[in-house]
């Protein structure tokens, strides 16, 4: 008896997965025929890792022997779940770094290795016990194992998408949040809408389990302290910091909570603030300047995350800086420079309508590089010394090989912007040059605090940003209006009070 029909008995009593699954196995059979007429130009161009021997019939006998090793492992639910993992290795694309989500029922599988094992089991939990809310996407290839021996999940512009989400964004009724003793009840009034808020919408990101309340930046006035609370009072003006973090792991232990092996971000993989009030920990709270209006509250943590990128570099008193991307993160990070002390800020983008922004918010040089050389723009603004470091805020193959390229000698390149995915860099280059490649993650507590002092003292402007504001009963025509204005979109608003 053939491994299908093995696998057929053993879930003989499930007809409705049997018949999904064959359904499956027949398009996989149609696919390794398409696929096998395909160039190996076509193959590159819709991002598949071709290498000698990793066709797709090879794959589906790698798939197929690992079944064979499970012969010790009683439970249906396991062997199904294998051949849910062929379906998605072979029927659909998934999101590059959606392996990435932690698996609890399910143990590592004892194939390939601990790795491989890992990412086969965190693959099952997308497919088995996410299926009903999860949306598998048509537009990345999903990295097969950790190391390259199995290639890539063969991305495919016809493939199936396991389950839509199509507009589910559902407002539902709650009782307001009982207070702790160490906590303070925050009467939310603004949240601002950012580029992850949107991935996670379309059920792109990568490290988001559904089904989560969104909102992570955000404003409001507290409502309740609670007994052990000292530090606030009814009617402050506050924001909230959304990391939830463990405090026992090493980065945690050291200050660096936004490194916390355990982070847990509000919105993403823990309730977030989209409600009329929202019960939180004391510590997490920071306020704001009761002349700040709820707009700019909102737009606080995502200055923190441009203060904390532009500290990479230390002291930028009197430096020659390039921001590579002129987007609301990019448009902060470069006036964030500006207010503390660089001599002469250069933004580019390919966006008229962002550098626009840019030189409205007082940056000093804004370059379209669609129109002007990179490198040229460069010497242009600051001779032939070029700046003393690059901000990517775009972060892509493309504005992160400009970075390296053009970059002076010995300088400092620091990534602000998430890449999508997997890095193609000349890293031969920034060897050879002794480029200092550094990265940041999120924020602290010290950047919120200096955000606030700069916009404060006039040298951030966060108002000229802000595109549209939206009621909350309208978050959905938010979120589709921002889908629709991509190009003109910086900041959407949600009031939160409004009816």
């Amino acid at each position: 008896m053939g491994i299908w029909e093995a696998i057929q008995e053993e879930i003989a009593d499930k007809p409705e997965i049997s018949a999904e699954l064959r359904t499956s196995w027949r398009e996989q059979e149609i696919m390794t025929l398409t696929l096998e007429n395909m160039t190996t130009k076509q193959k590159t161009e819709r991002g598949f890792y071709i290498e000698e021997g990793r066709t797709e019939q090879g794959m589906k006998n790698i798939v197929q022997k690992m079944l064979l090793r499970l012969d010790d492992v009683d439970e249906w639910r396991r062997k199904l779940a294998m051949l849910k993992l062929i379906q998605a290795a072979l029927d659909i694309k998934l999101d590059q770094r959606q392996k990435q989500y932690a698996l609890s029922e399910i143990p590592a599988w004892p194939v390939g290795g601990r790795r491989t094992g890992k990412t086969l089991a965190n693959v099952i939990k997308i497919l088995i016990n996410e299926k009903e809310t999860i949306r598998i996407t048509r537009d990345s290839a999903w990295r097969y194992t950790d190391d390259n021996r199995f290639g890539y999940a063969y991305a495919w512009e016809q493939a199936k998408i396991l389950k839509e989400i199509s507009d589910k964004l559902r407002k539902k009724d709650v009782p307001v949040p009982e207070v702790k003793d160490d906590q303070v009840l925050v009467k939310i009034m603004n949240i601002g809408i950012c580029g992850s808020d949107i991935h996670v919408y379309h059920g792109k990101h990568p490290f988001t389990k559904y089904p989560v309340s969104q909102g992570h930046e955000v404003s409001g006035e507290i409502a309740k302290v609670g007994k052990d609370v000292t530090e606030f009072h009814e009617g402050q003006k506050v924001t909230i910091e959304p990391q939830v973090y463990c405090g026992q792991c090493y980065p945690c232990r050291h200050g660096k909570y936004n490194l916390c092996e355990e982070l847990k971000v509000m919105g993403f993989q823990t309730t977030g603030t989209a409600s009329e009030y929202f019960a939180v920990d004391a510590s997490k709270v920071t306020p704001i300047p009761e002349d700040m209006s709820y707009e700019e509250g909102a737009m606080i943590e995502p200055l923190a995350v441009a203060v904390h990128g532009v500290k990479q570099m230390g002291d930028v008193k009197g430096m020659n800086i390039t921001v590579i991307g002129a987007g609301p993160i990019g448009n902060l990070v470069a006036q964030t420079a500006k207010g503390m002390g660089a001599a002469k800020v250069m933004i580019t983008d390919v966006s008229d309508l962002r550098l626009e922004k840019a030189k409205e918010c007082g940056i000093d040089v804004c370059v379209n590089t669609l129109h002007k050389d990179f490198g040229e723009a460069m010497v242009e603004a600051f001779g032939p010394d070029k700046a003393d470091v690059i901000y990517d805020c775009a972060g892509n193959n493309i504005t992160m090989g400009q970075a390296i390229k053009y970059a002076r000698k010995g300088s400092v390149i620091v990534l602000v912007a998430v890449f999508a995915g997997m890095a193609e860099v000349d890293l031969a280059v920034a060897n050879d040059h002794e480029l200092d490649i550094k990265s940041t993650m999120m924020y602290r507590h010290d950047d919120y605090v200096d955000g606030i002092r700069l916009v404060n003292e006039g040298k951030v402007h966060l108002k000229p940003l802000i595109s549209k504001t939206f009621a909350f009963k309208d978050y959905l025509k938010a979120y589709q209006y921002i889908d629709d204005n991509r190009e003109t979109t910086m900041k959407v608003i949600i009031n939160v009070q409004e009816d």
